[in-house]
């Protein structure tokens, strides 16, 4: 566990070593999280706590996010190392969300609706 800012490099590098993301932010802010978006495209499965910030840009198919508590936490854990087929489709959906979010694909959806 690292607590604090890090660099993006050492998000990733981390990340890619990783089996489970977790992102166990405690804040209320309703925004979209810039951390998540950088895991989204790791192909890993994320848990997020129940925040706006990521409850608001998730669906039930794209990460873990109904952890309120550590008990939480261990038990989405537990839950996605034990079972492998639920694993491969929380990393699965939240991958298809990444690739729908490329810079190139959002400035061409913006040019798409700038042009009407």
């Amino acid at each position: 566990m690292k607590l604090g800012f890090h660099k993006t490099e050492e998000l990733l590098k981390e990340a890619k070593r990783s089996y489970i993301i977790v992102l166990p932010n405690k804040d209320r802010f309703i925004e979209n999280s810039g951390v998540l978006h950088t895991f989204m495209d790791c192909g890993k499965a994320v848990i997020v706590s129940a925040t706006p910030r990521f409850l608001a840009d998730l669906l039930p198919s794209e990460a873990f996010s109904l952890i309120q508590t550590t008990k939480d936490r261990y038990k989405a854990i537990e839950s996605l190392i034990e079972n492998e087929v639920f694993y491969k489709l929380l990393a699965q959906g939240l991958k298809r969300k990444a690739l729908s979010r490329y810079w190139n694909i959002a400035a061409q959806e913006w040019f798409k609706v700038m042009m009407k």
